[in-house]
């Protein structure tokens, strides 16, 4: 499956598939809708993207500290960008994704330094 996006709004969750995969949240500067440019806040890999997405878009519900207090409830525009892809690839995803995108809320940059 291809990435699929949706705005960043709670009442949205029913377009996110409860399956796992890996996401993005971020913005996207468009040009007749289509994405020019964006700046990606976070990435990460959940086996059911629904109940991650539910989790992200709602800020009492947010986990990571990091989040909750940065851009993304400040500041509208975001969108959840979501790829499905097999449990088994989750874990290598989310380091690529993370390695070479150096998204600012991630916490873990795996091989940031290499």
């Amino acid at each position: 499956m291809n990435w699929r996006s949706i705005s960043f709004l709670p009442s949205l969750d029913g377009h996110v598939p409860q399956s796992a995969g890996l996401y993005a949240i971020l913005r996207a500067e468009r040009v007749q809708g289509l994405p020019v440019a964006w700046d990606i806040d976070y990435v990460g890999k959940s086996v059911n993207l629904r109940r991650r997405f539910r989790e992200h878009a709602a800020p009492w519900r947010e986990r990571s500290r990091t989040i909750r207090q940065g851009r993304i409830y400040r500041e509208e525009g975001w969108e959840f960008w979501f790829k499905v892809v097999g449990a088994e690839d989750l874990d290598k995803g989310e380091q690529e994704l993370i390695r070479r995108i150096k998204p600012r809320a991630n916490v873990l940059l795996y091989g940031a330094n290499t």
